[in-house]
């Protein structure tokens, strides 16, 4: 399954919300960025592409849960990425690492620093993800407010 994440209250109860939840792939990084790095060497397959690999991406992840068997989302994003290589052969294939890497650098959209740094800085959370507990944001992701 894909990632979300929580921003909790780490103070306790208090009125208002006690956690903000975000679906962290498509709502705060752009799953399409990964391949505009690359658009211009990709080619005019580019869009159709990007649009395919999340596709997949979300079909693989279904299709998993339905038959129970768990595969973690990296690797079923290595597999639909994969898989719109062999679908569009005008792609260079030696693209596989830097698509790779530019999907594990996702840009988030221009609106999410400012909307989770106003949360932080009203008390109203900090991350809480699995990937955030494994450490990954400061590594992985631009978003300056869960990297704090």
């Amino acid at each position: 399954m894909t990632d979300a994440i929580a921003l909790q209250d780490e103070d306790g109860p208090k009125d208002g919300p006690q956690a903000h939840v975000f679906d962290a792939y498509g709502t705060l990084f752009d799953v399409h960025a990964a391949v505009r790095r690359h658009a211009e060497i990709m080619g005019p397959d580019a869009p159709g592409f990007s649009d395919l690999w999340r596709i997949k991406q979300l079909e693989y992840t279904w299709v998993t849960s339905l038959m129970g068997q768990y595969r973690d989302f990296s690797a079923l994003t290595e597999d639909a990425l994969d898989f719109c290589l062999a679908r569009f052969p005008g792609v260079d294939s030696s693209l596989r690492a830097d698509l790779l890497d530019a999907y594990h650098r996702l840009e988030c959209f221009p609106e999410v620093p400012d909307v989770l740094t106003g949360l932080r800085q009203r008390g109203q959370g900090s991350p809480s993800s699995p990937t955030a507990r494994r450490g990954c944001w400061k590594r992985r992701s631009r978003l300056p407010a869960l990297a704090g």
